[in-house]
């Protein structure tokens, strides 16, 4: 699991996660040395507090979002696109995002 690394890397203390979360800071640790997991719900809270997928966080993918999968895997370099291309891509992303935010706050 990638709590840890994930967490420092956005320089967050553990104290400051663990209360966003709703754990204590030693619930936490623990997830983060391995000796227990969070369940579902608190994976998918996690998951979604570094805006990584949830195979990223368990470690079971090395891509961090569902998205740079497909991109990743059509093996067409963005660069290559033409420009209409480009900015279809970029409106989908645009309206992926809106439709996540909005789904977060209802």
């Amino acid at each position: 699991m990638r709590i840890r690394a994930l967490r420092e890397e956005a320089n967050i203390l553990q104290a400051d996660l663990a209360k966003h979360l709703g754990v204590s800071q030693a619930t936490l640790s623990n997830w983060e040395r391995g000796e227990y997991q969070p369940d579902t719900e608190t994976l998918k809270r996690i998951a979604d507090y570094f805006d990584v997928s949830l195979d990223y966080l368990l470690g079971r993918s090395d891509v961090r979002r569902p998205g740079e999968v497909a991109a990743a895997s059509s093996g067409v370099p963005y660069e290559d696109l033409p420009p209409e291309v480009l900015e279809k891509v970029e409106a989908y992303k645009r309206f992926l995002l809106e439709e996540y935010r909005k789904s977060k706050n209802e």
